[in-house]
């Protein structure tokens, strides 16, 4: 986050599975390849409804964090916000 303020983390409560990475990467790969741009909840609810056939699969899948809801990346950016543009 030192390097890019705006990065998007897509982060594991747990240990990450295969299951769900390879699935995650290959359709976020995909995305990109055709130019589309990824809004983030559309994203994370097509994944939903892929994994929604397998219980395993969606119960890994519900220990993974999506960048919109990581609020520990939202308050690290918060605070390295350049704040020359308050006035006291």
């Amino acid at each position: 986050m030192e390097l890019n303020s705006q990065v998007h983390i897509i982060a594991s409560k747990q240990v990450g599975s295969i299951a769900v990475n390879d699935p995650l990467l290959r359709t976020l790969n995909d995305h990109l390849i055709a130019g589309r741009s990824i809004d983030l909840v559309s994203f994370w609810d097509e994944l939903n409804e892929r994994f929604k056939n397998d219980a395993n699969t969606l119960r890994l899948f519900g220990e993974y964090m999506p960048p919109y809801k990581n609020v520990s990346s939202y308050v690290i950016r918060l605070y390295n916000e350049d704040d020359s543009s308050v006035t006291q």
